[in-house]
Protein backbone atom coordinates (compact mmCIF):
# COMPACT_ATOMS: atom_id res chain seq x y z
CA UNK A 1 0.00 0.00 0.00
CA UNK A 2 1.19 3.48 -0.89
CA UNK A 3 -0.21 6.78 0.46
CA UNK A 4 -1.41 9.17 -2.25
CA UNK A 5 0.39 12.14 -0.74
CA UNK A 6 2.35 12.89 2.40
CA UNK A 7 -0.63 14.71 3.93
CA UNK A 8 -3.23 12.18 2.74
CA UNK A 9 -4.43 9.17 4.67
CA UNK A 10 -5.94 7.47 1.59
CA UNK A 11 -4.17 4.26 0.62
CA UNK A 12 -4.09 2.61 -2.81
CA UNK A 13 -2.73 -0.87 -3.65
CA UNK A 14 0.56 -1.36 -5.48
CA UNK A 15 0.38 -1.86 -9.21
CA UNK A 16 1.87 -5.37 -9.29
CA UNK A 17 1.94 -7.18 -12.61
CA UNK A 18 1.17 -10.86 -13.06
CA UNK A 19 4.31 -13.07 -13.15
CA UNK A 20 6.56 -10.35 -11.78
CA UNK A 21 8.03 -12.86 -9.30
CA UNK A 22 10.85 -15.20 -10.27
CA UNK A 23 11.21 -18.59 -8.62
CA UNK A 24 14.39 -20.56 -7.95
CA UNK A 25 16.50 -21.70 -10.87
CA UNK A 26 16.22 -25.18 -12.37
CA UNK A 27 19.47 -27.05 -12.92
CA UNK A 28 19.72 -30.64 -14.12
CA UNK A 29 22.48 -32.82 -15.62
CA UNK A 30 21.76 -35.97 -17.63
CA UNK A 31 24.46 -38.28 -19.01
CA UNK A 32 24.78 -41.40 -21.15
CA UNK A 33 27.61 -43.85 -21.83
CA UNK A 34 27.53 -46.14 -24.85
CA UNK A 35 29.77 -49.06 -25.83
CA UNK A 36 29.46 -50.87 -29.17
CA UNK A 37 30.92 -54.37 -29.43
CA UNK A 38 31.22 -56.56 -32.52
CA UNK A 39 30.40 -60.14 -31.55
CA UNK A 40 30.85 -61.51 -35.07
CA UNK A 41 30.99 -59.90 -38.49
CA UNK A 42 27.18 -59.76 -38.68
CA UNK A 43 26.22 -59.57 -35.00
CA UNK A 44 26.76 -56.40 -33.01
CA UNK A 45 25.96 -55.59 -29.41
CA UNK A 46 25.46 -52.15 -27.89
CA UNK A 47 25.53 -51.51 -24.13
CA UNK A 48 24.09 -48.22 -22.87
CA UNK A 49 23.97 -46.68 -19.37
CA UNK A 50 21.91 -43.49 -18.90
CA UNK A 51 21.65 -41.40 -15.76
CA UNK A 52 19.12 -38.61 -15.16
CA UNK A 53 19.71 -35.91 -12.53
CA UNK A 54 23.26 -37.24 -12.14
CA UNK A 55 24.18 -34.97 -9.21
CA UNK A 56 20.85 -35.68 -7.44
CA UNK A 57 20.14 -31.96 -7.05
CA UNK A 58 16.83 -30.91 -5.52
CA UNK A 59 15.22 -28.21 -7.67
CA UNK A 60 12.74 -26.35 -5.49
CA UNK A 61 9.37 -25.35 -6.90
CA UNK A 62 7.91 -21.87 -6.80
CA UNK A 63 6.80 -20.62 -3.37
CA UNK A 64 3.23 -20.92 -2.15
CA UNK A 65 1.65 -17.46 -2.52
CA UNK A 66 -1.65 -18.18 -0.76
CA UNK A 67 -1.56 -16.00 2.40
CA UNK A 68 -4.31 -18.05 4.09
CA UNK A 69 -2.23 -21.26 3.82
CA UNK A 70 -0.03 -22.33 6.73
CA UNK A 71 2.79 -23.02 4.23
CA UNK A 72 2.69 -19.45 2.85
CA UNK A 73 6.03 -18.38 1.37
CA UNK A 74 7.57 -21.85 1.40
CA UNK A 75 8.52 -23.99 -1.57
CA UNK A 76 8.06 -27.51 -0.29
CA UNK A 77 8.11 -29.50 -3.49
CA UNK A 78 10.44 -30.10 -6.38
CA UNK A 79 9.60 -27.90 -9.34
CA UNK A 80 9.82 -28.34 -13.07
CA UNK A 81 11.21 -25.97 -15.69
CA UNK A 82 8.61 -23.35 -16.57
CA UNK A 83 6.51 -24.10 -13.48
CA UNK A 84 3.79 -21.80 -12.19
CA UNK A 85 3.50 -20.00 -8.87
CA UNK A 86 1.28 -21.29 -6.12
CA UNK A 87 0.86 -24.43 -4.08
CA UNK A 88 2.15 -27.51 -5.84
CA UNK A 89 1.04 -31.08 -5.31
CA UNK A 90 3.67 -33.67 -4.39
CA UNK A 91 3.25 -36.37 -7.01
CA UNK A 92 5.81 -38.91 -8.23
CA UNK A 93 5.92 -36.98 -11.52
CA UNK A 94 7.48 -33.87 -9.98
CA UNK A 95 9.53 -35.38 -7.14
CA UNK A 96 12.43 -37.17 -8.80
CA UNK A 97 15.89 -37.98 -7.60
CA UNK A 98 18.71 -39.62 -9.51
CA UNK A 99 17.49 -42.28 -11.94
CA UNK A 100 19.60 -44.72 -13.95
CA UNK A 101 18.77 -47.15 -16.71
CA UNK A 102 20.73 -49.90 -18.38
CA UNK A 103 20.13 -51.08 -21.93
CA UNK A 104 21.47 -53.80 -24.19
CA UNK A 105 20.76 -53.92 -27.92
CA UNK A 106 21.66 -56.86 -30.13
CA UNK A 107 21.57 -56.35 -33.91
CA UNK A 108 22.05 -59.13 -36.46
Amino acid sequence: MVPLASNSSAIVPFNVQFSCLVGPSFWDVDASLLKSISVTERVHMQLKVSAYNVFNRLNRGDPNLNPSDSNYGTNLYQGAPGGTYGAQIATPANVTGRQMELGLKLTF
